[in-house]
């Protein structure tokens, strides 16, 4: 847990925007995508994504704050983009905030394309998320071991950061699902995790 006060990003993320109606939701709803294409020379299989995602982050650490790499809260402000995208936000005791990004890969023929969806306020460490999801891909991520067959990084086809258009709201009455990842580790039963859910 940390021992740091809370920092500014932290107090912002305790008291997000009250919003009234969905369309205001709709509009104030920011997210990301970085997709690289690879050209590799083998098929990836399942445990493909805990490489990605560990490659991902190790690229974050060389431009981290020395208490970000060492799992504390980021001191700078804005903090460093390790901070945002490894340290769970506002955990205290219990669960914290969902990570603010999704990371897959999809197998297209000879071609593997990685994608990297950004949420909310992470958007604002895109160029930083951007680069670092290429350095793991080219200097960290361990080929060999991740893609048998493949003995060195392959080919980078192409990056690229296409903008996502805002979600189009109906006025009619509609239902909102919010689907996340979550880690459920904490919930003592169904009940618990359900209370969490509402």
């Amino acid at each position: 847990m940390d021992t740091v006060p809370l920092t500014n990003l932290a107090r912002w993320l305790a008291a997000p925007d009250r919003v009234e109606r969905l369309a205001d939701l709709a509009q104030g709803w920011r997210d990301q995508e970085v997709v690289v294409t690879l050209a590799p020379v083998a098929s990836a299989d399942d445990g493909f994504g805990a490489h990605l995602r560990r490659s991902f982050l190790a690229a974050l650490a060389p431009g981290a704050s020395a208490p970000a790499r060492a799992g504390r809260a980021c001191p700078w402000d804005p903090p460093c983009a390790l901070d945002i995208f490894l340290r769970e936000q506002l955990r205290v005791g219990g669960d914290g905030l969902p990570k603010p990004y999704v990371l897959c890969w999809q197998q297209t023929g000879p071609q593997i394309a990685v994608t990297l969806r950004l949420f909310g306020t992470a958007c604002d460490w895109a160029p930083a998320a951007a680069e670092a999801l290429v350095a793991g891909l080219t200097g960290i991520l361990p080929w060999p071991r991740a893609l048998p067959g493949q003995h060195s990084p392959p080919a980078i086809l192409d990056r690229q950061m296409p903008q996502l258009p805002l979600p189009d709201l109906p006025d009619a009455p509609l239902t909102l699902c919010l689907i996340t990842p979550m880690d459920d580790e904490g919930a003592k039963t169904d009940r618990d995790l359900a209370a969490r859910l509402l």
